[in-house]
């Protein structure tokens, strides 16, 4: 069936809605505070997200920055700064800036000395629309960033906690955006455009009857 103009014009219009409601592209959110005096507090916003430290007693130094404080030694991921909790007994939530939902993959983790902590860290993920789920991982014994992966989806926030008032450092948290959805307007140009390709596909398909007396 050859395509006319007008059912061209019509499937473009419907692919480049498709695309405007295509889900984000993932992000991965390399924590690198950059505060002069190396600390923030209490919450840190960077990429379209927001981590907020809960329970803390000095909340203007909640998270801190482990190189720009001079200690190299303790920071998990060499040269490449992580964001360290300053405060045992706390816990982090992590939402997007204005609200809306999110997909959480996975998150670098560290005890906050970088020495091979070996204690567990509790997940809450609370989903859009009410209801949460829980997770523990542990961490090894060994120095250096572990990367654990969930791949959550539909949340409004994801909270962790260390077990027995742990401090805690982490970096690379991967999440993407929840697929856009289209507003009302934007449904029925959708619903305009698939109703023109199909009475354009109708009339190809009619055929004129002659009749002779």
């Amino acid at each position: 069936m050859k395509m006319n103009k007008k059912m061209l014009s019509g499937m473009a219009g419907i692919a480049a809605m498709v695309a405007f409601a295509a889900p984000a592209q993932a992000l991965i959110i390399d924590l690198n505070l950059t505060s002069q005096n190396g600390y923030a507090g209490p919450a840190y916003t960077q990429d379209g997200y927001t981590l907020t430290n809960t329970g803390s007693s000095t909340p203007a130094n909640a998270y801190g920055n482990w190189l720009t404080l001079g200690a190299p030694q303790f920071n998990a991921n060499g040269t490449n700064a992580t964001l360290f909790q300053n405060y045992g007994n706390t816990t982090n939530a992590l939402t997007k800036v204005g609200g809306g939902s999110f997909n959480f993959q996975s998150i670098a983790l560290a005890d906050v000395y970088n020495n091979g902590g070996g204690y567990a860290v509790n997940f809450v993920f609370n989903y859009v629309g009410g209801g949460s789920s829980t997770q523990s991982v542990t961490l090894d014994t060994l120095p250096g960033l572990q990367t654990f992966t969930f791949n959550q989806t539909n949340l409004s926030s994801v909270a962790f906690t260390t077990v027995g008032g742990n401090y805690l450092q982490f970096d690379f948290i991967n999440v993407t955006g929840a697929g856009a959805v289209p507003e009302t307007a934007t449904w029925g140009m959708m619903i305009l455009g698939f109703g023109m390709v199909g009475a354009a596909a109708r009339r190809r398909k009619t055929k004129t009857t002659v009749s002779f007396a």
